[in-house]
């Protein structure tokens, strides 16, 4: 009786264990593998896909997305990376809230099935955006939060809308966008363990005023960081040359 019930709670955790996986794998509405955008309205649970293709590739849509008129929203990357670089960008031409009053989107953002590069010995994520927001409308109670993740569980989209088991995050990044000028913002994470496969993704939760128009771009990005003896290795070559130019310059004297 008792092998039985030991027998009945291995499986029970082998079911939620595969349950969770898979929730980790698909967090959205893309199918899995993609290169994905989706968006959800205000706040709300729902999560919508907006455009989606191969992994690797570069995608593009211009959609209503409530009261927000966005204009050419495209992202792409480099999946599967190169033993320097992983990197996933994306960029609008126009997002404006056409509405009579303040409204949230949140993009959702995301790559698949990058292989490199991977640490050991280290990587550095860098999660970049840049824009400006245009002199019209009420942009007073504009914000704007954007956030890029690593997920080493390969899951599609899961910044901002799963907590999968060691999620790396860099952000968010919170640039003022209540003025008519541009902005930018830089966050970065240290990894020191990451295998193959893994997802890049993005979140970003942009608030705009009545008539409030900007446009951004961005990028996340994993490059290696020099093993410390490389580092070391560095300085000691440039202290040698160092010597011997300072020694050069003491004999022409």
């Amino acid at each position: 009786m008792r092998k039985v019930v030991e027998r009945g709670f291995i499986v029970l955790a082998l079911v939620l264990l595969a349950t969770t996986m898979a929730t980790q794998v698909q967090a959205g509405t893309c199918t899995f593998p993609s290169l994905c955008i989706e968006y959800s309205l205000d706040g709300g649970a729902t999560i919508n896909q907006l455009v989606t293709g191969s992994s690797g590739s570069t995608i593009a849509d211009s959609a209503t997305l409530g009261s927000f008129q966005v204009t050419v929203v495209s992202a792409t990357s480099n999946s599967p990376g190169t033993p320097s670089l992983a990197e996933l960008l994306s960029a609008t031409l126009q997002i404006q809230n056409t509405g009579s009053s303040t409204a949230t989107l949140e993009l959702f953002i995301g790559d698949v099935n990058f292989t490199a590069p991977t640490a050991p010995p280290g990587l550095l994520l860098n999660s970049h955006i840049g824009g400006s927001v245009v002199s019209t409308g009420d942009y007073a109670d504009n914000s704007l939060s954007f956030s890029s993740c690593v997920d080493p569980t390969n899951g599609q989209d899961t910044c901002g809308t799963s907590t999968p088991l060691g999620l790396i995050t860099a952000g968010p990044g919170t640039p003022s966008i209540n003025t008519a000028a541009s902005f930018a913002s830089d966050k970065y994470a240290s990894i020191l363990s990451l295998g193959a496969p893994y997802s890049i993704s993005q979140e970003l939760t942009l608030t705009l005023g009545a008539g409030s128009q900007m446009n951004f771009s961005d990028n996340s990005s994993l490059t290696p960081v020099p093993e410390p003896a490389s580092i070391a290795l560095l300085g000691g070559i440039v202290l040698l040359l160092t010597n011997r130019l300072s020694r050069r310059k003491a004999k022409q004297a």
